[in-house]
């Protein structure tokens, strides 16, 4: 528990852990000192708020709310579609064991009774309010690396007030530098985390003590009086002032969204035992810094600079800088994974995914993400130019994050907790007339930076509208003209008397069992199948061909027709691949692969079973798990005394397989209007890739790929 609760350290509070850098700078007016009264009220207000929201908010209460130990605001969905029974349009309605396995549940015996359920408005809503907090998140990593890199740097003026000119350019340098090194994968350049922000603390924790000895007037701020004082004292100049205070709570949410990387212990010895005194020890030494000294907040940069001792200013310096780093792949990291959940949810079009570990399955990589944040972080830093400009547009998305969060777990601590609707009521008027105020007072510096992270949300979650909006059509109109197997093949009286036991596998207690009521076996170019749209006979080739299904619910994958009807033919073998992703993070191995025959022998269905946090899958390596199965399935047995040549002509037939993909063309139908016919035809048709290059790698030489004209 403590070697994981170490290192959390370098992974959860890098942000949190280095907002002393510029929490004052977005408080106080550097025109004027403060007086002591509003020094001990601002200092009780980030006391008590970091109580409130860092440790009873997350620490013990949305910690609980994990999605089989996942964390984040896709765990959050997910929880509450798997427990309400929210299903979308082409995807099963999956029930999980306290171990992770899968099951199928065809009725709502034992879901959650709620609105939510029954309700597609509501359900709707929920997905806009999942994909703006996943937006904003994102946003959040544009400005954090920008904010966090360039208040490190800024102290190289303080020493060397020559420097000045080349602070926004050695920025610029380390960010640069920091994305350019993103596709080695925090594996190998996040070893040293822990550590250094361990130091970090440490430093924080020195500085902080040797401030209260300036003033120990400063342990006042402990008693919430002095924060209540505060808010009738100055009223509305409180109110501003929480925009400031609120940049001492950025990261809090990192709690719950790593918490799939360790543990709840862990995250709450960590929290409650090293960061939370911590700061608390940080802020009161720059508060009695202030009381002590007043215009210091007048001498611009930092204020944690100003109080530094000389003896440890530039290791401070070193240290600070690295821990802005790490904050800022902690955040980099995070908008990987917020898009590679996105991706697997079918809400963001596929994007090309790199895994850098083989060990963490979770480490991922996102070469066009990687750079368009690179793009955007550099831009920022170049038009805001300083930290306590920046600290105007920083705060917003946390803010948010923070209060749309209330709004998700009111349903969880009804529906999924069963706690009475006092205690939920409770929980959400509470944090949320906290959050409220927080958000509130961030959108008054609108005008003055809060627009950027806004506008990047907004715009980030109307893309994942309109992709999400066009796959359910897609969905729908799937289901709407879904065939069957029978419908499309007859099986002649040629393979119908042919008196092969067709069902002898079904039998073997070792082989694969499933839906569908035959069996593959025998010798299948013995069969007759005729195509009964033209009555056409279809040629039996040899070799294993897998059609790709776009939707779990489609009975027949829809490239299947096309393949039919263009070459007259039918493989030995033929295997549909149906995607079955899972409202969970992580699908157990035994779990991910199901194979069952169809009513014609040679024909099956392949269920890819994927949690929303789980890494592409190796489409090698299914194609050789279906090889082995259907052998299995068919009564052939591998003698293990078999000739070499045996394993050579396996190889030879795994090389032959055939992966068959279709890429739509999406049409708007005639009678559609102009907005639609644009959304469908332009916007929908750029941001489409191939529907199964997200689901799993397949070898390149292995793919036919099949054009499908469809009209919505």
């Amino acid at each position: 528990l403590l070697a994981l609760s170490f290192k959390s350290l370098g992974v959860i509070y890098g942000d949190i852990a280095t907002s002393p850098l510029y929490v004052f700078g977005g408080i106080f007016d550097s025109s004027s000192p403060p007086s002591a009264d509003r020094v001990l009220g601002v200092i009780s207000c980030i006391i008590w708020s970091l109580t409130l929201i860092l440790i009873l908010k997350y620490c013990f209460i949305i910690l609980f709310a994990d999605d089989h130990g996942e964390g984040g605001t896709f765990a959050l969905y997910s929880l509450l579609c798997r427990h309400i029974g929210i299903v979308q349009p082409g995807q099963p309605l999956i029930t999980l064991s306290r171990d992770g396995t899968i099951g199928s549940c065809t009725d709502a015996k034992g879901l959650s009774k709620s609105k939510l359920a029954t309700s597609p408005r509501a359900q709707r809503w929920l997905l806009t309010g999942v994909l703006f907090c996943a937006s904003l998140v994102i946003g959040d990593g544009v400005l954090t690396p920008a904010v966090s890199v360039l208040s490190a740097v800024e102290a190289l003026q303080i020493q060397v007030p020559e420097m000045e000119p080349v602070v926004v350019p050695l920025t610029c340098l380390l960010i640069l530098m920091l994305f350019a090194v993103q596709k080695y994968g925090t594996d190998r350049i996040g070893k040293g985390f822990a550590p250094i922000v361990s130091v970090w603390l440490g430093v924080l924790l020195y500085t902080g003590v040797q401030g209260i000895m300036q003033d120990p007037r400063i342990l006042r701020a402990l008693s919430p009086w002095y924060a209540v004082r505060y808010f009738a004292q100055y009223r509305l100049e409180a109110w501003e002032s929480l925009g400031g205070i609120l940049l001492a709570m950025t990261g809090a949410e990192a709690l719950f969204a790593d918490l799939g990387h360790f543990s709840r212990p862990a995250i709450q010895v960590s929290a409650t035992l090293v960061v939370f005194p911590t700061l608390v020890i940080q802020y009161l030494g720059q508060g009695a810094q202030l009381l002590h000294q007043p215009e210091l907040i007048s001498e611009g940069v930092g204020l944690f600079w100003r109080t530094v001792p000389q003896a440890i200013y530039w290791p401070t310096f070193v240290i600070a800088t690295l821990s802005t780093i790490i904050a800022s792949q902690a955040m980099i990291t995070a908008t990987f994974s917020i898009l590679q959940q996105a991706i697997a949810l079918d809400c963001f079009p596929p994007l090309r995914i790199l895994h850098t570990s083989k060990r963490v399955r979770g480490q991922v990589y996102l070469p066009l993400v990687n750079w368009s944040l690179a793009i955007a972080t550099l831009t920022v830093v170049c038009t805001f130019r300083s930290s306590s400009a920046l600290t105007n547009a920083y705060g917003v998305a946390v803010s948010g994050v923070m209060l749309l969060s209330n709004l998700f777990m009111y349903p969880i601590i009804r529906s999924i907790w069963r706690a009475p609707w006092i205690l939920a009521l409770a929980y959400v008027i509470g944090f949320g007339a906290l959050d409220l105020a927080f958000f509130s007072s961030t959108l008054i510096k609108a005008l003055s930076g809060a627009w950027l992270p806004l506008s990047l949300a907004l715009g980030l979650s109307l893309l994942m509208q309109l992709w999400r909006w066009s796959f359910n059509l897609r969905a729908e109109r799937a289901l709407d003209a879904d065939t069957s197997l029978e419908a499309l093949l007859d099986l002649g009286a040629k393979g119908a008397i042919n008196g092969v036991p067709f069902l002898q596998a079904m039998s073997d207690p070792s082989s694969t069992t499933g839906r569908g009521g035959g069996g593959g076996g025998g010798p299948l170019d013995a069969m007759d199948l005729t195509i009964r749209t033209t009555g056409v006979r279809a040629v039996r080739t040899p070799g294993l061909i897998l059609f790709h299904a776009d939707t779990f619910s489609e009975e027949v994958p829809r490239v299947f027709p096309y393949f039919l009807h263009r070459f007259t033919s039918v493989p030995h073998r033929v295997v549909f691949l149906h995607p079955c992703p899972i409202p969970t993070a992580n699908v157990v191995p035994e779990d991910h692969l199901s194979l069952s025959p169809l009513s014609i022998p040679g024909f099956y269905r392949c269920d890819v079973r994927t949690g929303y946090a789980d890494p592409c899958m190796d489409g090698s390596m299914i194609t050789e798990w279906i090889y082995q199965q259907v052998r299995l399935i068919e009564g052939i047995r591998r003698d293990m005394s078999a000739r070499e040549g045996e394993e050579e002509g396996e190889e030879e037939a795994l090389a032959m397989v055939t992966h068959v993909v279709g890429r739509e063309e999406v049409y708007a139908h005639p009678e559609s209007g102009r907005i639609r016919r644009y959304m469908l035809e332009t916007l929908a048709r750029r941001m489409q890739g191939s529907g199964t290059g997200k689901k799993m790698s397949l070898p390149h030489e292995q793919v036919v790929e099949f054009g499908m004209h469809v009209v919505i």
